[in-house]
């Protein structure tokens, strides 16, 4: 999907509408939330909980909440939910809120750029968030700023010839290698992080990340698992909270709705989560 495809979408909802923007694309679902016509957050149906783990201790190091993970059950839009419980108890600020909503959508963005074919259902809905909270919904500027990012972010994937490949997959070396001669951490490597993780943790591109591994999956010493998701119980509300990620981990699947206001499909280039 070029980013023309992409900006089509997102303008879907006006500036009179409030709810929910639901993507599928290749057995994957992306949930965009929109208030007031602009888009506040983003979540996809695979990595919902490692991707507000990773982004909040990033942003928010000594984040903490008020709030047992049990409590979350019972909130169809938990991402919601703690951000604006995180604005109430004071642990959040506006421009570091921003910076992780810009975080998490340019991934997200990123994902959907690469799909093949999306289809999408506007399903309007009034959002349980604050005034306060509303404010970090993201502006036409914004969003414009973000989609040049993942323009030049698709360009640099392509070069290395990453088109197809996830970076929700998880780096994992199939043979023994000498710590010294690998060009990140060997925790990195395990099998317990996916390369958007690594990137976020190690402040870097995703395509710097990508780039020195390549040989590695060439020489077949390394290769790209898929991952499940974290146990909603395993969501961080605390410094304390983000424990390792288990390889058994239990997938989080996102909810869903049955009433479909609109319904387009896009086609676009090829997209696959096994390389």
């Amino acid at each position: 999907m070029d980013i023309k495809e992409l900006n089509q979408l997102l303008k879907l909802p006006n500036n009179k509408f409030e709810g929910h923007l639901i993507l599928k694309g290749h057995d994957i679902i992306w949930t965009l939330h929109f208030v007031q016509g602009r888009l506040i957050y983003a979540a996809d149906g695979l990595h919902g909980v490692r991707r507000w783990n990773y982004t909040i201790n990033q942003n928010f190091p000594k984040f903490k909440l008020n709030i047992a993970a049990a409590q979350l059950s019972t909130h169809q839009y938990w991402q919601l939910y703690l951000l604006d419980q995180g604005f109430k108890e004071q642990q959040l600020s506006l421009v570091r809120a921003k910076l992780l909503l810009r975080a998490v959508i340019q991934e997200c963005l990123f994902e959907l750029s690469q799909c093949t074919y999306v289809t999408s259902e506007w399903q309007p809905a009034e959002l349980p968030v604050s005034r306060l909270c509303c404010t970090i919904a993201l502006s036409p500027w914004e969003i414009d700023i973000i989609l040049n990012k993942v323009n030049d972010m698709q360009q640099a994937w392509q070069h290395l010839g990453m088109t197809g490949t996830s970076p929700q997959l998880s780096p994992t070396l199939k043979n023994p290698v000498n710590h010294q001669h690998l060009p990140i951490s060997h925790q990195y490597l395990t099998g317990t992080y996916t390369l958007w993780q690594i990137a976020t943790n190690l402040a870097q591109p995703i395509e710097e990340v990508a780039k020195p591994l390549i040989p590695l999956i060439q020489d077949q010493s390394l290769e790209l698992k898929k991952l499940p998701d974290l146990p909603l119980a395993n969501v961080q509300l605390s410094p304390m909270s983000l424990s390792r990620v288990p390889d058994n981990a239990t997938a989080v699947s996102m909810p869903q709705q049955s009433s479909v206001i609109r319904s387009s499909p896009i086609s676009a280039k090829p997209y696959e989560l096994v390389p």
